[in-house]
């Protein structure tokens, strides 16, 4: 039965923290005070009750990529990224949550700094770790988020995925910096070549968006 069941997707805090994980960019810290990830600062201003003055302070380090229970939640105003990816509203009580499948959410997991920047990250950790050459690295980027081995048809997807990007990035590394410096306050690494890791980059927000990495059977 187990074998059978209908894979699921992962829920909203589950799909921030898998990305920040795999990536190895999650910080275990137990405990403390509620943290200001990634979210629009105009939320707090626009949309607050009572105070006038209320204001969105974005953290920084470690409070970036604490696990998503730790999130600072104002009732009215719930984290963005989280409540487009499905978690409910906190101005009523909820006994179950609904499952949710939305184009906004797509837009989410492929633009929104938190996970631009968990993809470049995990770009840089393939090419540090996954061997050599990209077949190697894609493949160990694969498994991180599915757990499984990549097959090679899927492979030979990913790796054309990432031949169009290197190519279109060593022809203008402008591009290649500008798309490195689009997502989140990590700089990106130094010491790598910058069109390869823009490309592998690319590569991995693709396999972070794989219906297998966001979804549990």
């Amino acid at each position: 039965m187990l074998s059978r069941a209908p894979r699921r997707r992962l829920q909203a805090e589950f799909l921030r923290d898998h990305a920040l994980a795999i990536s190895g960019l999650l910080v275990d810290k137990l405990g403390g005070p509620g943290v200001h990830p990634y979210q629009p600062a105009e939320l707090f201003g626009a949309n607050a009750i009572g105070s006038s003055k209320a204001k969105f302070t974005l953290g920084k380090g470690d409070d970036l990529y604490r696990r998503s229970i730790y999130t600072y939640w104002k009732r009215q105003i719930p984290a963005a990224n989280i409540r487009i990816l499905g978690a409910d509203g906190r101005t009523t009580c909820r006994t179950r949550r609904e499952p949710t499948n939305t184009p906004l959410q797509a837009l989410v997991l492929l633009n929104d700094p938190q996970f631009v920047e968990a993809a470049r990250v995990l770009a840089e950790r393939a090419m540090r770790e996954g061997g050599e050459g990209p077949g190697e690295r894609l493949a160990f980027a694969f498994r991180l988020a599915t757990s499984r081995h990549v097959k090679p048809e899927e492979l030979g997807i990913i790796l054309a995925e990432y031949d169009d990007r290197l190519r279109e990035f060593q022809a203008e590394l402008a591009l290649a910096k500008k798309y490195l410096a689009g997502g989140g306050q990590r700089v990106a690494a130094e010491d790598l070549d910058i069109a390869e890791l823009a490309a592998y980059a690319a590569a991995c927000s693709l396999i972070l968006n794989l219906d297998e990495s966001i979804s549990t059977s």
